[in-house]
Formats: structure tokens, sequence, C-alpha cells
């Protein structure tokens, strides 16, 4: 993994600087793409979310039932 700053000067026609938001789309990393547990057992699951503007995240099970805890 690279870790890459960007810098940028916007300047109006006039000369004035200007303000401006860099956007960039989620990116999504699952270190455990395949886990296994016995039924019944508790299990961790982790998913690492990069994006600005920052992102909501949530697990969902079966049809949709929100997961609360973590």
């Amino acid at each position: 993994r690279l870790n890459i700053t960007y810098s940028y000067d916007l300047r109006h026609e006039s000369g004035d600087k200007a303000d401006a938001v860099l956007c960039f789309a989620p990116v999504v990393k699952v270190p455990n793409q395949l886990l296994g547990a016995p039924l019944g057992t508790n299990v961790s699951l982790e998913c690492h979310v990069e994006a600005f503007p920052n992102t909501i995240n949530y697990w969902v099970k079966n049809r949709g039932e929100m997961l609360l805890d973590g």
C-alpha cells in the first residue's frame, strides 16, 4: 500500500485563493474474506473503508436485519 499526499493551490482569476474539496469513492478492504466457525459461536468480522466524505457502515444478516453490536 502506498501513502500518497495530494496538494493543490487553487486560485481565482484574480489571484485570490479558492477553497475546494477533494472527494474520492470508497475503498473497501476486507482482510479475511472467508471465515468459518462452529454454529452458535461468536465470530469477528473486519471491514475497513476509506472515503471522503465519510461513509456510514453497518453489517446486515439474512434478509437485511441490521446488526447493532459492532
